[in-house]
């Protein structure tokens, strides 16, 4: 099952930076995704497990979860992990809504 929503990924510092998925935390467990991709919006054939963005760059994307059919996180909520090279010891949560 494929699950989606919008993001705008903003990189502030003037460095190259990947940002890479860590897990998803639903009810304070990690919850099973089949996986996680990113789709760039300006072209959906652009899909990444992970994305790479130069210095002082916004792009907006598609998140896709793809989860097992038997285990679809329908109206939950959780934190989605990530960690991006310029502050790999300390990953950063956003939150998700699955409606």
């Amino acid at each position: 099952m494929d699950l989606w929503g919008a993001i705008t990924v903003v990189n502030p510092t003037q460095a190259h930076m990947k940002i890479e998925p860590i897990r998803l935390v639903i009810n304070g467990a990690d919850w099973e995704i089949t996986r996680v991709a990113f789709h760039l919006k300006s072209n959906d054939l652009e899909r990444y497990d992970r994305i790479s963005m130069m210095g002082g760059t916004k792009e907006d994307y598609n998140l896709h979860f793809l989860f097992p059919e038997k285990k679809v996180p329908t109206g939950l909520t959780g934190d989605f992990w990530l960690t991006s090279s310029n502050r790999a010891d300390d990953p950063f949560s956003i939150p998700v809504r699955f409606a």
